[in-house]
């Protein structure tokens, strides 16, 4: 018996500890992309790909009107590091089970875009884009994914992927 999606039926954004509800409009949670390179040595019949970490992760929302408290993040000193939720509801549509989807990250809001203003048109959106340095996605409170490169940190499923590379580097 196949079984229909869970999807995100309700959502809130909070930034540097502010709710978002009411005006989030949408957020994308990261590409998540292991960053790898080519390499063929001497002697071998071809290329092979060798896996070198991950590439940088970027986190997008936009957010209704001119929000303030948004605005005031841009642009701060150098590795002003803030806190981002996005909290989530899923639903079931087969079951009627409930589920909740959290995604604690943390970064600096690196870009930051104002929509058109019109007359008589909606207030505008702003668009945001945050460089991340930590990212935890949490399901029903079962940890799919911790990465945090600064700390050297990856745990997938609960899982520590790479204690024996922290215990041989000494950390």
């Amino acid at each position: 018996m196949s079984q229909l999606p869970e999807f995100v039926k309700q959502a809130n954004l909070i930034i540097d500890g502010y709710g978002k509800l009411g005006t989030m409009e949408n957020a994308q949670l990261p590409k998540m992309v292991e960053k790898s390179e080519d390499w063929r040595g001497g002697g071998m019949l071809g290329d092979i790909e060798i896996e070198l970490g991950f590439e940088k992760m970027e986190f997008a929302f936009k957010v209704g009107g001119v929000d303030r408290q948004i605005i005031k993040l841009w642009g701060l000193k150098k590795n002003a590091i803030k806190p981002f939720q996005l909290l989530g509801h899923a639903f079931s549509e087969d079951t009627g089970e409930t589920k909740s989807v959290a995604a604690y990250m943390r970064g600096r809001l690196k870009e930051l875009e104002f929509d058109e203003w019109k007359a008589g048109g909606s207030p505008g959106m702003i668009s945001g884009t945050v460089a991340m340095n930590y990212y935890r996605l949490v399901i029903n409170d079962e940890e799919m994914i911790e990465y945090d490169p600064v700390n050297v940190v990856l745990k997938i499923g609960g899982e520590d992927q790479i204690a024996d590379m922290r215990a041989n580097l000494g950390l």
